[in-house]
Order: C-alpha cells, then structure tokens, then sequence
C-alpha cells in the first residue's frame, strides 16, 4: 500500500505553478484541498470568510489593533484561485490525465491500507486519515481543473442553446461531485484539526473554512448557476 502512495507521485503533474500559480505559494486548489471554492463569476468573493484572504504572515503584520490587521486582511488577495495557470504547461487535458493517474495509483494504496488500518484507533487511524487528507486534496484539484475548463469552455466556444443547457448541467455536476467529497471529509478534520495545519505562518484550513466552501459551492450549483442560465437563454435565444 505504501508503495502505491509513493509511486503516485510519479504521475503528479508538477510544475511551479502547482502550489500558488500567480503568487507563487501557498494558494489554489492543491494547497487549500477541500476548502477550495468553485468559481464561476471571477468578479464575485461570494462572501467568503477573511481566512480565505492571505496576508505576508511576516513580522511587519503583527500589528497592537486587531482592527487594522482586519482591514489589512479584507484588502488582501484570495487564497484561492479562479484560472487555470496551475495546468502549465501541460495544458488542461494532458494535466487531468496525469492527475487522475495520480489518483488511480493513491486510491490503489489507500484501499490496501485501508483494508488493514481501518478501525484499529491510534497512530494506525491517524496515518489512515492522512491518507484521507491527500485524497480529498487531489479529488479538490481535479474538480476546479474540471470547473473552470467547463466554464471557459461555455463562455468562450459556439454553442447551441441545448449545448448551453447541457454545459450548466456538466457544471452543476461537477460542483455536486465537489460537495459531496468534501462534506466526506469534513468528519476527519472535524476529528483531527491538525490536518488542516501548514508549516507556514498559519494552518492551510479548518473546519469552518471547509462548511464555507461548501455553503458557496450550494450557492453556485443551485442558485447562480440556474440564474445565470435562466438570464443567457432568455437574452440569447429567447427561450425561459
């Protein structure tokens, strides 16, 4: 089992692009994992708590007045991201490919470990939710791939008003399948908040930050989603 995680790495797609894209670390949807939003209008935060924005976490913010280092902080950028530039330079299909490679060969290891460390509590249990944690980061990274592809794909290619109607489904789907990950997750790092912890400055992200995510997500596939819809199919092609 073990040697299948190890070997899962060997598909990864890296690049330095991986662990920040624009600032270079410590933002997008491989560091954030589960509590990586979908976003579909760039132009919305979504009301999104302030852990989702990142100050320097250098010395020179350690400031007396907590209300300055919250003004400090609403002002700063997502921690998250709503392009693709972690898929350079492979591109979005070749990236997906080596990604679900990635997770083929972690779910081969996770299952074996799995079968043999499941229910038997300590430090068995913690290495299995470890295990846990990095599935449902590499489950996160595929589906923003996925969602922003799709909407890019949308917005930007002809279509038909059926292929319209069929790409907002492709969507809402992939943002169900979102929820659904990580609200399985969510139990574990409710059990184990270290999980969550970065090495640094401050944790990655925590439960609350994990029942936002997903709130935004609801919010996405069941409201904008069919607003959005219900606006372009009437203004396009005249159709409720």
């Amino acid at each position: 089992g073990w040697r299948h995680l190890s070997s899962a790495w060997d598909h990864y797609p890296y690049s330095a692009m991986t662990g920040g894209e624009r600032a270079a670390y410590m933002r997008g949807p491989f560091y954030l994992g589960p509590a990586h939003p979908l976003i579909f209008d760039v132009q919305s935060h979504y009301n999104l708590p302030l852990k989702f924005r990142l100050l320097r976490g250098d010395l020179g913010e350690l400031w007396d007045d907590p209300g300055k280092r919250e003004e400090a902080q609403r002002n700063a950028k997502p921690r998250y991201v709503s392009d693709l530039l972690v898929t350079l330079p492979y591109g979005v299909d070749r990236y997906l490919q080596l990604l679900r490679d990635c997770r083929k060969e972690w779910e081969a290891g996770r299952a074996l470990l799995r079968s043999e460390l499941e229910g038997l509590g300590g430090l068995a249990e913690k290495e299995l939710n470890l295990c846990h944690t990095i599935a449902s980061h590499l489950a996160s990274l595929e589906n923003t791939v996925r969602f922003y592809a799709t909407r890019d794909r949308l917005q930007g290619t002809p279509c038909t008003a059926a292929e319209f109607r069929s790409g907002i489904a492709e969507l809402q789907a992939i943002v169900d399948d979102e929820i659904r990950q990580s609200s399985e997750f969510l139990p574990i790092l409710e059990s184990d908040p270290r999980l969550g912890y970065g090495h640094s400055y401050f944790p990655v992200y925590d439960a609350g930050m994990v029942h936002a995510k997903i709130a935004q997500c609801r919010f996405v596939r069941d409201v904008e989603l069919p607003r959005f819809a219900s606006v372009v199919l009437f203004h396009v092609w005249l159709e409720n």
